[in-house]
């Protein structure tokens, strides 16, 4: 009796790790995916509007192009927030990972994480929630001038710097905490610095946002790591002393 018990208890702990890992590996692969489904629907609507130096008429073409194509903007939001979800499971893995072998790059990499997740879910608020909201009002102009004026509170601008942080910083220091913990093979490398690469780049061209799946190749080696035996944690050579 008491074997089965134990038998059993043990077999819990097991059955929980292999779903954390279903679960994580699962939002590594699907966030690259969904980041690059999200940014087609996004682009194809922000490419119909026409630019301006102006910031009152380039608003209300923003906000027409929106009406005008409001179902695929809306599907753009709904796979922004999946995205937004599974990058939070990809980062919690890519943290697993190099705590493994590198404790104190994984605890700067999760502080990073959490700014990165707080920084889009706000990005999301205020610009896909809020055009998506503001294109529903009938009068575009009233709406287009409050919009033009808006975007200097401090709010505002710290929901600037933390998206920025996180799509910037956030995936530097992972990847260095992935070559730190030796976990990051050069076609890996690759993938993430063409990534890095498009986001510096900042092209708003509609097939730029297939650049995305480069985030592929680096999630697929974590995916790796995390079905793999921990590695060890490097340790100094012992020193002899004569007694």
């Amino acid at each position: 009796m008491n074997s089965a018990v134990t038998h059993k208890t043990a077999a819990h702990p097991a059955s929980a790790a292999r779903l954390q890992r279903g679960l994580l590996t699962t939002c590594l692969l699907a966030a690259p995916a969904l980041l690059t489904a999200s940014e087609l629907a996004r682009l194809e609507v922000e490419n119909s509007r026409v630019e301006s130096e102006d910031t009152y008429r380039d608003v209300m073409s923003q906000l027409d192009a929106v009406t005008a194509h409001i179902g695929l903007w809306r599907l753009a939001a709904w796979l922004d927030l999946a995205f937004i979800l599974t990058w939070t499971g990809a980062l919690v893995a890519a943290v697993i990972v190099i705590h493994r072998t590198r404790p104190w790059i994984a605890t700067l990499a999760g502080v990073t994480a959490a700014v990165s997740i707080v920084g889009l879910s706000m990005h999301h608020a205020f610009y896909y929630q809020a055009l998506a909201d503001m294109a529903g009002i009938p009068d575009h102009e009233s709406t287009a001038r409050l919009l033009a004026q808006a975007g200097s509170d401090p709010l505002s601008v710290a929901a600037l710097l933390m998206f920025l942080i996180g799509a910037l910083v956030t995936p530097v220091i992972l990847g260095i905490g992935m070559w730190r913990a030796h976990t990051l093979p050069w076609w890996a490398a690759t993938g993430l610095l063409l990534w890095l690469g498009s986001v510096l780049i900042g092209s708003e061209a509609t097939p730029a946002a297939l650049f995305n799946l480069a985030l592929l190749l680096p999630f697929a080696a974590l995916a790796g790591e995390l079905a793999a035996a921990p590695r060890t944690v490097e340790q100094p050579p012992a020193v002899e002393t004569l007694s």
